[in-house]
């Protein structure tokens, strides 16, 4: 029987992995491309020399209950998919911008849907406001200045403060459309809640949701409040490789929920010295004065 000549190939290159690995007693991992189990993850916690010397072995410390929910969340999760759909006019095509913003909106929700960044500035409040005041004004019910308490002696002054009023309606509303397109111009939005209005709906981790977007296309790819079981799936890394420019950042929103787990699946990508340089210095070494619960810092890469 005769192998193909592919087959061969992929052969010889786990051959020779194998050998640099035992050749050079080095941290060998084997490469995933799905989601650890569970018993997966514990082995390879255990096995890993960083965890081991900061004693953050599962035999130094079991998984908790949310580690492992996490785990179980991102096996869940892996290959799903949202379609990478595309908010009309906003088409990846026409973004001239530098950064994706992953977890963010431009808008809250209805319901605070929101949990990372909310990028365009409402200018709602303020009008509703202003108009509420120029209605009791007109109607009678206010017949004073109500930010001086100076009265109005006739209908002509009230006449030209209401006038004052709705031009600077006018005037808010122009600076707020100006600030929100410099805005634009700059972020690009995925999400995978379209309540908040994201440019597209899909999930960072699924190849064909971001096969909608072209290769070396952001300058600086941010995660903005994204739970830890997007990260633990390791079709995340080459992606970010994919759609980030040569030199370009990418800056992780990290839980301390998550600082152990992330350990032995960023070990496996081109990200892993940078990464774990940046989380001993940010996390590890300041454990003591971040919060268990809430806790969190921002780990950026360069994508070399």
């Amino acid at each position: 029987m005769f192998l193909s000549k592919n087959y061969t190939n992929v052969l010889s290159v786990s051959f020779y992995a194998l050998f640099l690995c035992f050749s050079f007693k080095a941290q060998c991992h084997v490469l995933k491309d799905h989601v650890m189990s569970v018993q997966e993850f514990k082995d390879a916690i255990n096995n890993d020399d960083f965890l081991k010397a900061e004693k953050l072995t599962t035999l130094d410390k079991p998984l908790s209950e949310l580690e492992i929910e996490l785990i179980e969340l991102a096996l869940k999760n892996q290959n799903k998919s949202y379609g990478g759909i595309f908010e009309k006019g906003r088409e990846i095509h026409k973004f001239q911008g530098s950064t994706l913003l992953v977890g963010g909106g431009k808008t809250a929700g209805n319901w605070g849907e929101n949990d990372g960044k909310t990028i365009l500035f409402n200018f709602q409040n303020e009008k509703k406001e202003i108009s509420e005041l120029i209605d009791k004004l007109n109607s009678g019910e206010w017949d004073f200045d109500p930010y001086t308490g100076r009265k109005f002696h006739s209908d002509n002054e009230k006449y030209i403060y209401t006038s004052k009023l709705k031009e600077k309606i006018k005037l808010y509303e122009k600076a707020f459309k100006e600030k929100n397109n410099d805005i634009l111009k700059r972020y690009y939005i995925l999400n995978i809640e379209y309540k908040i209005k994201p440019d597209i709906i899909a999930s960072i981790n699924n190849r064909d949701d971001m096969n909608k977007i072209p290769n070396k296309k952001f300058s600086q790819v941010e995660f903005e409040n994204v739970p830890c079981d997007v990260f633990l799936n390791p079709a995340l890394y080459p992606i970010l490789e994919r759609i980030t420019k040569t030199n370009g950042s990418i800056t992780f929103s990290m839980s301390h929920i998550c600082r152990r787990l992330i350990v032995p699946v960023i070990r496996n990508t081109k990200f892993n010295k940078q990464f774990i340089r940046a989380l001993k210095e940010k996390m590890y070494n300041n454990s003591g004065e971040m919060d268990s619960d809430y806790g969190s810092c921002e780990i950026t890469v360069k994508n070399m």
